[in-house]
């Protein structure tokens, strides 16, 4: 944002979205001096041209981002338009250079600088003896991109690059062929030259010899097809290994990062916007079959919770240790803000920014572990190289104004240490050495060689910087060798007793208390719930007012202890009146607060009678008495509600009558037993006894009742008293021939035993029926059995039942319900079956089933037919529980029972009974008679029912055709039986051949009467002769169609005949049931026959017909 002013001044300021007010969110930048008062300010489309005019003159403005470099230990930072500072971080070295030319860019080794402007360059030498800089060299030159090596420098030009002297000779050109398109990126590292071109060609040239030598010429996108573009190259100290930064066609940073192993010549990226690399095999560790969800990268991440879509914005490699790459990256939030994304997509980003340094370790096989992410502090302006243990970086110092036409920003060059190397900036290079060697080899999980790396260190600053290290990488067995090495024997034991602690957080935390690490315990008992630890840390730190609040709001439990430990440090420095408060917080002021202002009685006097505590009035009262104070003494302890001490002052004082009064109407415990042991008289025994009993000790009641032989009393004082107090009072009345209370007593004291024994002895018997109620299994047996004796004598027999089965006497119990037909419920059946042995035991076994079945015996005679099949099956015998179940007639057990029984007997048996139900109208039941007779493999039997259901049909519903295949069924199944002789089943196979033949012949002579009548009639006549048609077919059927078809051909007196002939062959034929009305009346109108003469009864104006339900309807198609 640019302002012009009256005043010949262009304002400035940048929005950095920081602060809730909109104020907030521009930073001030520098302030540009004009001339002529400004009357029109305006900025260019590319964001880096400002304009400006007054009324003579317009100022075209252009914004130049000061160069920076840092190589081989030495740092060159732009400071103004035509000044730079030199300067060797490592030394503290500083140097100025001014130029005559405007700077554009600028490249420093540790003997020369060079700057251009885009048309010329200059060389300098730098003398570092003489803090000196002279001229080395000097040409044109329209690159904006050279770098210098040994005496050479390499100059970047889009088709060539041109080696030259420092004073300009060309020595030689690396120039690109057809198609390899432009240079457009260039690096040159310890005789190494890289070079990118826009088709993505990276070359890498040897230019340690005279002529460079091409090493290597490579494709990228043939290794990795989705490039776009290459933004910058850089290669490790080694040459072996190229990072490589991209942009996208939008002209915004790629997230990812290229590394590319040219000894393998394979490539792996780290992608910045979520954690995850991609390994040389071209598997992405997210998908990796191990289930390793993520890298240490994206574990990293997750503590910080507001970095989001990271993109790399330059890479350095160490300048010693060819493992180490480090990055500045910024969130991708922050470049839409500086305008590099455009359209909908910056829009999308949200408006927090992060700019972080991300250090990481490159393994030989082209593995990417991050080592360690830090945010880059508000007023650092970039990172510009890595010298370990360092990170350099450039920052920002505030700004002056040259001249009326430039500004100067005064930036510094800083160095800002490592993760692991804190402490360690001053140090030789071989500890700086070892510790890399440890850094990488814990950051990819070797700890053997971790260790074997830093076993020669003896500085004990190293030491404490890698136990501040183990803090965040949480590894305590490293902890405690940098303890041992530091000698911080209080820190080791320390850690040596945390590892009782479940959580590792916890543990951790208290190496970083020993640490002094403080901030970091505080988060790590924060993030692991261990609030009472967090709660210790702030007393010990002197943090009381947050450990109250973690008392009060996470740790409850010992809110009260913080509160005390509070009150003592109060009390330690003297602030008495904030330890009162603290002590009566913690609930420890009726000790402390006395022990506390005891040699200031005055103040403690005044605290007491100020405060309403009857703890303190109490012990106020006792500590006046102690001194003779007694008046005062008897009003504290008045106050103090303490009505034993006062029953006791009244007493001293010898006021029995003040003392009785009052005990009698506060009716304290304490109070009312002190006034009754002042009560020695024996005049004074009831009311010794009256106050005993208020202060509930009935013993002591009990005791004065005896000696003053109050028996009434005594009763009524065991009955409130303990069960030994009952038991003595008990003994007393059975020695004074109370045996009535006596046995009462016994009862209620629980020696129930002897209690009844009193009751057989005394007679008692109303009191002993009442008793035995109480009887258990641990009572004596052979008091039971007197008990049960007792009932039967007086006709009681089902309490002599009960008591007999409590003393385990079954069989007595079950014969005593025999003979005394005492009525077997359920409940008393249960009682009587005996529990199943834990372990076999045969004999065991044995007697709970002979019980079981004389119970299901007994209930049998007493025809509870349920119960006693449930008590056969306990017993295991089956075939007596389902005789029961059918004599009970359920049938939904019977079938249930059957199922589960898979006893051939049982399913016969329940076959047999189901036919004797309605089975014609219940086809349930019809099915499961068929399962049942199948499954007991009792075949003649299912025939036969077969043969039932087959004759039914015919009598029943004229129904020949499911005759036939009902009999087809019986054919079937008698030749499976395997129970009857060859003979039997040999004719029963006859009989069901000969009924099925004469069946069919019927339904086919019935069937010619549609086709051929001649052929029918001569069929039915053949049946009429068959003297065994009987057995098959009803003759009044065969009759009946010979009649019918008479009437129709108009034949009537020879249908007439032929109902003789059946009326002769059987005289109690009903015709109606083979022939019909229709017919009958046809015949009648016909002949002139009277009704008495047709042999047909009269019938019914109305004749109802009821058709049953089809039962072969499935019974044919049953398995």
């Amino acid at each position: 944002l640019a302002a012009g002013t009256n005043n010949q001044k262009i304002v400035l300021w940048k929005y950095v979205y920081a602060g809730s007010e909109p104020q907030d969110a521009w930073e001030p930048l520098t302030t540009i001096q004009l001339s002529g008062c400004i009357a029109e300010v305006g900025f260019c489309k590319k964001r880096d041209i400002l304009s400006a005019n007054n009324s003579t003159t317009v100022y075209i403005l252009k914004q130049h981002v000061m160069s920076t470099h840092y190589n081989q230990e030495m740092a060159v930072v732009q400071v103004s338009a035509h000044e730079l500072s030199i300067s060797s971080p490592a030394t503290d070295s500083n140097l100025k250079m001014r130029s005559d030319i405007q700077i554009k860019g600028a490249f420093v080794t540790r003997e020369h600088v060079v700057v251009w402007d885009g048309d010329k360059v200059l060389v300098f030498e730098i003398i570092h003896g003489k803090s000196h800089i002279r001229p080395a060299g000097s040409f044109s030159s329209k690159s904006r991109n050279i770098m210098l090596f040994d005496q050479s420098a390499f100059i970047l030009l889009p088709e060539v690059i041109q080696i030259t002297t420092l004073q300009g000779t060309v020595k030689q050109n690396l120039k690109l062929s057809e198609g390899e398109g432009e240079y457009i990126a260039m690096f040159v590292e310890n005789g190494f030259l890289l070079a990118a071109t826009g088709k993505n060609i990276i070359r890498i040239w040897n230019v340690t010899r005279r002529e460079a030598k091409l090493l290597h010429n490579k494709k990228i996108s043939d290794l990795f097809p989705t490039i776009e573009q290459i933004q910058s190259i850089k290669c490790n100290t080694t040459g072996n290994k190229v990072s490589i930064t991209m942009q996208t066609k939008e002209g915004y940073p790629d997230s990812k990062m290229l590394i590319w192993n040219l000894e393998n010549d394979t490539l792996a990226y780290i992608d910045f916007s979520n954690g995850v690399t991609h390994t040389p095999t071209g598997e992405s560790e997210l998908e990796r079959s191990d289930g390793q969800k993520d890298t240490v990268f994206k574990d990293q991440l997750e503590h910080i919770s507001k970095l989001r879509e990271l993109a790399p914005i330059s890479h350095f490699w160490d300048s010693k240790d060819p493992r180490m790459l480090v990055c500045e990256s910024h969130t991708l939030s922050n470049l839409a803000k500086k305008g590099k994304l455009k359209g909908r997509r910056a829009g999308n980003f949200n408006k927090t920014h992060t700019k972080m340094l991300i250090s990481m370790f490159v393994t030989s096989d082209s593995n990417i572990v991050i080592h360690d992410l830090s945010l880059m502090q508000p007023n650092d302006l970039g990172l510009i190289g890595c010298d370990v243990p360092n990170y350099i970086l450039t920052q920002k110092n505030g700004g002056v104004r040259e001249n009326a036409e430039t500004v100067t920003s005064r930036n510094d060059i800083t160095r800002r240490p490592l993760r692991d190397f804190v402490g360690m900036e001053e140090n030789d290079r071989e500890s700086i050495k070892a510790m890399s060697d440890y850094s990488f080899y814990s950051t990819v999980g070797d700890m053997d060689e971790a260790f074997r790396s830093i076993k020669l260190i003896k500085s004990q600053a190293v030491w404490e910087n890698m136990a501040r290290m183990c803090v965040k990488s949480r590894r305590l067995d490293v902890a405690a060798v940098c303890l041992g090495n530091m000698r911080h024997v209080r820190g080791a034991r320390a850690l040596r007793e945390a590892r009782n602690e479940p959580e590792k957080e916890a543990r951790v935390a208290m190496l970083a208390i020993q640490l002094n690490m403080y901030s970091e315990a505080e988060e790590l008992y924060t993030n692991c719930g261990r609030y009472d630890l967090l709660n210790k840390l702030y007393q010990a730190t002197g943090q009381w007012e947050k450990a109250i609040q973690v008392g009060e709001s996470q740790d409850r439990m010992h809110l009260k202890r913080t509160h005390f430990k509070n009150a003592q440090f109060l009390e330690s420095i003297g602030d008495i009146n904030g330890a009162i408060s603290e002590y009566e917080r913690s609930d420890t002021h009726h000790n402390e607060v006395p022990r506390m202002l005891f040699d200031d009685q005055d103040r403690l006097a005044d605290y007491i009678l100020n405060s309403k505590d009857r703890t303190l009035r109490k012990w106020w009262a006792e500590y006046l008495e102690s001194l003779g104070e007694m008046d005062s003494a008897i009003q504290f302890y008045e106050a103090a509600q303490d009505h034993m001490s006062l029953v006791r002052m009244y007493c001293y004082f010898g006021q029995f009558e003040k003392a009785r009064s009052y005990a009698e109407k506060c009716g304290d415990k304490a109070a009312c037993y002190h006034m009754a042991s002042q009560l020695f008289e024996p005049k004074d025994a009831q009311l010794a006894m009256h106050f005993y009993t208020k202060a509930k000790s009935y013993r002591n009641a009990i005791s004065i009742a005896k000696d003053a032989g109050l028996e009434a009393e005594l009763m009524t004082l065991a009955l409130l008293a303990r069960p030994t107090d009952m038991l003595g009072v008990a003994r007393y009345f059975e020695s004074r021939g109370h045996h009535e209370k006596a046995a009462i007593l016994y009862h209620k004291a629980g020696n129930l035993g002897h209690a009844i024994e009193l009751c057989f002895r005394t007679q008692q018997f109303e009191a002993l029926r009442q008793m035995v109620e109480d009887l258990d299994q641990n009572t004596n047996p052979t008091l039971v059995k007197r008990c049960a004796d007792f009932f039967i004598e007086f006709g009681q027999c089902d309490k002599a039942v009960d008591l007999m089965l409590l003393g385990g006497k079954y069989l007595e119990a079950l014969d005593l319900c025999i003979k005394q037909n005492v009525y077997i419920t359920e409940e008393l059946a249960e009682r009587m079956t005996l529990s199943k042995p834990e372990q076999e035991d045969p004999s065991a076994s044995l007697n709970r089933n002979k019980i079981l079945e004389s119970v299901a015996d007994s209930c049998m005679r007493q025809q509870s037919y349920r119960l006693a099949a449930k008590k056969y099956t306990q017993a295991g015998l089956k075939t007596k529980a389902m005789k029961a179940l059918l004599k009970s007639g359920d049938v939904e057990k019977i079938i249930f029972f059957t199922n589960v029984s898979r006893q051939k007997d049982i399913y016969v048996m329940a076959a047999n009974y189901l036919q004797s139900l309605d089975w014609k109208r219940d086809s349930n039941i019809m099915k499961h008679i068929i399962l049942f007779y199948t499954k007991g493999k009792s075949f003649d039997s299912l025939a036969m029912f077969y043969e039932h259901c087959a004759q039914l049909e015919i009598d029943d519903y004229q129904n020949y055709e499911k005759a036939v295949g009902a009999l087809t069924e019986a054919l079937k199944y008698i030749s499976r039986a395997k129970n009857m002789s060859t003979q039997e089943q040999e004719g029963r196979l006859a009989l069901y051949q000969e009924r099925i033949s004469l069946i069919e012949k019927y339904l086919e002579a019935r069937a010619l009467f549609q086709t051929d009548q001649e052929a029918a009639v001569t069929s039915c006549k053949h049946l009429l002769e068959n003297p065994k048609v009987d057995v098959a077919v009803k003759i009044g059927d065969v009759y009946g169609l010979l009649v019918e078809y008479y009437v129709t051909v108009g034949d009537h007196q020879q249908a007439y005949t032929l109902i003789e002939e059946l009326k002769s062959r059987d005289s109690s034929v009903n015709l109606s049931h083979y022939i019909s009305k229709k017919v009958m009346e046809s015949i009648h109108t016909t002949l002139g026959l009277s009704v008495q003469e047709l042999g047909q009864p009269e019938l019914s104006q109305q004749q109802s017909h009821i058709e049953d339900e089809d039962i072969l309807e499935d019974l044919v198609q049953s398995p």
